[in-house]
């Protein structure tokens, strides 16, 4: 594995080329070519540069401006940032994202910190003990954002902490952990930690008894756990999003449920994407949200505390919660016990962020006391449907959920095409 040039050996290395071509300067990309680095990374350098000294560089065009105003006034979103790069599925487009939008976050760090300051939640009014505390979900781009930005932090004086919205399971989630995809990086940088994680054992669920208990035992572990809440309390959520209806190359949840043996699921239940493996579809929301609230409700249900696992009961009988499952299926005739178990098999394999319930918890508190939620969704134009739908669904909230968006030109142009397909058909209604 190659290692990666510091910023000191990229100025002395770009000074070197500036030298040798003198007069004749040339574009970013002639230097990264060069010295076999992103483009991003020499112009980073540059940014800098042009501080101190009179050298301009010209910079390849990598962002659509056109198109993130526009995502900026459909979406009710404060930053977003549009790459024009193609080649979406290649590791240095990868870091690119990662890049993008580690500068993103780290130009409002400075306003997170003011925050925490004027809210006393940290006890020096400097940057000598602060904190920093990041949520981030699964997915390469997830996973290059929290990299670039711990690397950007490396020789601050914040600390870092690290919180997956997952759970590790097997090996597909742990591969697909932020906590593991930056796991090489937490002996380099003594700043940075992880927390809360968590494991759970592998789930084979054969009756109904041993389902009602596994439910029951997933339930009360989260609400104790305060899973949610400690995402919600995070300075950072950085999310991920995934079309699973169109993911021919099964990963991320596609990956996961196939692993299962449940694919039939994505289908007969009409599930669109999913955000840190919270499944959803258009038209019943988000999975997990009505498993945990409707189907494997319980009979005393408190908003507090959930009680003792002993002492818990469900709402609704076998024959009711199957009833409840048909209603989501786009065949409904077919649903059976065999789905029920298939559902809860999921429902309880992972810990992940509620996301209806991260939505009301957003709702409720102040915008001075919110995290700065940033959805990364580079790559495929796939995405765009899933995303449009998330973003549609958050734009109106008390507490402007999303604040920022980095991804691809495919997916924005093909998002900007789903406003205009339903601004028709509003016109179309008498």
């Amino acid at each position: 594995m190659r290692k990666p040039k510091t910023k000191l050996e990229l100025d002395h290395q770009i000074a070197s080329l500036i030298v040798k071509n003198w007069p004749d300067f040339r574009s970013q990309q002639f230097f990264a070519d060069k010295l076999k680095v992103s483009q991003s990374q020499i112009s980073r350098c540059l940014k800098k540069w042009n501080k101190n000294y009179p050298i301009r560089i010209e910079e390849s065009e990598e962002r659509d401006c056109s198109t993130e105003t526009q995502l900026k006034d459909i979406y009710n979103l404060k930053h977003v940032i549009v790459l024009k790069s193609k080649e979406v599925h290649l590791k240095s487009y990868y870091e690119l994202i990662g890049m993008h939008a580690s500068d993103l976050l780290v130009n409002v760090i400075p306003e997170i910190i003011e925050k925490k300051e004027s809210n006393h939640d940290i006890n020096d009014y400097g940057l000598q003990e602060s904190s920093i505390k990041i949520a981030g979900s699964d997915g390469n781009n997830v996973s290059a954002c929290l990299s670039c930005l711990i690397n950007d932090l490396t020789n601050t004086n914040l600390e870092i902490e690290i919180m997956p919205t997952i759970a590790l399971r097997c090996k597909h989630l742990v591969e697909l952990s932020p906590a593991h995809s930056i796991s090489q990086l937490l002996n380099l940088k003594p700043n940075v930690s992880v927390t809360n994680l968590y494991h759970l054992p592998e789930i084979n669920i054969n009756s109904y008894e041993q389902m009602q208990h596994l439910v029951k035992q997933r339930i009360t572990t989260v609400h104790r756990l305060k899973f949610n809440y400690n995402i919600c309390k995070s300075d950072i959520v950085v999310l991920g999003i995934e079309n699973v209806r169109r993911n021919f190359f099964a990963k991320g949840f596609s990956q996961f449920v196939s692993n299962m043996g449940h694919s039939d699921i994505i289908v007969k239940f009409n599930i669109l994407g999913e955000v840190s493996f919270s499944p959803f579809s258009t038209e019943f929301g988000f999975l997990f949200h009505f498993l945990r609230n409707i189907v494997f409700a319980p009979k005393n249900q408190s908003g507090d505390m959930e009680g003792s696992i002993d002492d818990w009961e469900f709402k609704h009988s076998l024959d009711e919660q199957i009833d409840l499952l048909k209603k989501i299926s786009l065949k409904g005739k077919s649903v059976d016990i065999k789905d029920l178990y298939a559902v809860a098999e999921l429902y309880c394999s992972i810990f992940t962020i509620n996301f209806c319930t991260f939505e009301q918890f957003m709702q409720k508190g102040s915008e001075q006391k919110k995290p700065f939620v940033l959805i990364v969704a580079g790559g495929s134009s796939m995405k765009a449907e899933p995303l449009h739908y998330v973003l549609n669904r958050l734009k109106y909230t008390k507490a402007n959920i999303i604040d920022g968006l980095v991804t691809s030109q495919g997916v924005a142009e093909r998002m900007l095409d789903l406003n205009s397909k339903k601004k028709g058909r509003t016109k179309k209604k008498p």
